[in-house]
């Protein structure tokens, strides 16, 4: 975790190989501190990696951080069509706040705005699953 002011960027690196190869990069997200809220700004897991629980794992992190660092909420925007990240976001207490049209490009598409409303520690996995419903 390298911590840059009040941003930060938490990797999840494979483990050293047998023979010291090179370590790669699984999973990531970045985060930014503003007052007392929490802004996931991008969070992804390498395609071989994906299915195995590391986006759940590293927002948990990245959840709790925030909230031993004084957010209180935490924000984030998604691609209306990216359902495997709204069931995600769902199952960890985020909600709808709403729509920012034409949000991304290439393609074009709307954002669907996320909060998570009550950023405590200690809760993040408290939240039954849920579904997101742009």
């Amino acid at each position: 975790m390298e911590d840059v002011g009040r941003s930060w960027v938490l990797l999840l690196l494979s483990p050293r190989a047998a023979g010291g190869a090179e370590r790669g990069i699984r999973a990531y997200v970045v985060l930014r501190l503003a007052a007392d809220e929490l802004q996931v700004m991008n969070l992804g897991v390498v395609p071989e990696h994906r299915r195995q629980g590391l986006a759940r794992w590293l927002m948990g992190f990245a959840l709790e951080l925030g909230a031993r660092r004084g957010a209180r909420r935490a924000l984030l925007e998604v691609r209306r069509s990216n359902q495997p990240a709204l069931a995600l976001y769902a199952s960890l207490g985020f909600v709808p706040l709403g729509v920012r049209p034409g949000y991304y490009q290439s393609p074009r598409e709307d954002a669907v705005v996320l909060l998570r409303p009550d950023l405590s520690r200690g809760d993040v996995g408290a939240h039954a699953p849920g579904t997101i419903d742009p």
